[in-house]
């Protein structure tokens, strides 16, 4: 799995030049990489999009702006993936231990996150003999609500397959893990930025201009 240190030191809130930034991930980074054990399981689905949201695996998902995000597709991905609990174990140990480092670990597990899910896209892709997908639409996303977390994970078997979890609040377990929807759709687009699906967008510090 590749290391972004661009992406880590920009989860860190930093700029891309910020050499202090950079350094923190770095030994952030070194501290975690061999505790990063990184699963993932997915599904590929037909599903039906109305303006109100999803039918994907014979399961209704309630979501307007995922409904538009993925409007036109007929099949999608399911996909779950995490870093592991020993990943989320080292983050703890290192917040206790150092604050700065322990806010750099975490960025760094997002960015780590981020591109084991899109290495993993890429291989479903190769798989499918060259699928072309819409950017990841997760739950917590725009209007997409947490508690529809439990009915992801059951559709994947993900608790027995790679482990994963939720919590009573829709909190994933282990915490850097990502579930997501992926519409599979005809033409190769600009997957630079789900920023435009969330309404957090105006304050988010993380967005990609």
């Amino acid at each position: 799995m590749r290391y972004d240190r661009n992406e880590a030191v920009r989860y860190m809130g930093a700029r891309k030049d910020d050499r202090e930034a950079a350094v923190l991930a770095d030994t952030a980074y070194l501290k975690l990489r061999n505790e990063v054990q990184a699963r993932s399981v997915y599904r590929v689905l037909d599903c039906n999009v109305d303006e109100g949201g999803v039918l994907l695996g014979g399961e209704y998902f309630k979501s307007a702006k995922l409904a538009a995000h993925i409007n036109g597709c007929t099949r999608a991905v399911l996909l779950a993936a995490t870093l592991g609990a020993k990943a989320d174990i080292m983050l703890r140990r290192m917040a206790v231990a150092n604050i700065a480092e322990g806010a750099a670990g975490q960025a760094v597990c997002t960015a780590l996150i981020e591109t084991y899910c899109d290495e993993t896209e890429a291989k479903i892709s190769a798989e499918y003999g060259g699928l072309h997908f819409k950017p990841r639409f997760s739950p917590g996303y725009a209007d997409w609500a947490l508690t529809d977390q439990p009915r992801l994970l059951r559709m994947l078997d993900a608790q027995k397959r790679i482990g994963l979890t939720v919590t009573a609040g829709g909190m994933l377990a282990p915490v850097k893990s990502v579930t997501a929807i992926i519409g599979i759709t005809n033409e190769c687009e600009n997957k630079a930025s789900n920023c435009k699906n969330c309404e957090n967008n105006a304050n988010c510090i993380y967005k990609k201009l």
